[in-house]
């Protein structure tokens, strides 16, 4: 299952703790549900100019939720930020108009990406 965490975090007050504990009370509905064979990979926070001056914080939050999932066997952290980035900038070409959500080539980037992390994931297994 591919999981992005923390879209809905209100910009006013992105505390990079609760992006973690999102993902602490996601894996214990997982465990709640009997979903403990299912693997989630999490989809990082997403750089975006729109936001961009709440980057700092954001790349706190996915720091601390790939240490988190080091600590389960089922989670696996995947950076589909960098990928956004163009020279250490959002790559406004990737968003709609509103400079907050990925257009069809933005979504090609991350589609690229997630296949080729599912697919190494899947070989593990």
């Amino acid at each position: 299952m591919v999981a992005e965490i923390g879209r809905a975090q209100p910009v006013e007050d992105p505390d990079p703790k609760r992006f973690e504990e999102q993902i602490e009370e996601f894996v214990q509905w997982d465990t709640k549900n009997s979903l403990t064979e299912v693997d989630f990979l999490y989809a990082t926070i997403k750089p975006s100019s729109s936001r961009w001056s709440y980057w700092e914080t954001m790349t706190e939050a996915n720091r601390q939720i790939k240490e988190y999932n080091r600590q389960n066997e089922q989670l696996f952290y995947v950076d589909l930020a960098t990928p956004l980035l163009k020279n250490g900038q959002p790559n406004d070409s990737l968003f709609m108009d509103d400079l907050l959500h990925l257009n069809e080539k933005g979504y090609a980037v991350w589609d690229r990406i997630i296949a080729s992390e599912l697919n190494k994931l899947l070989k593990s297994k």
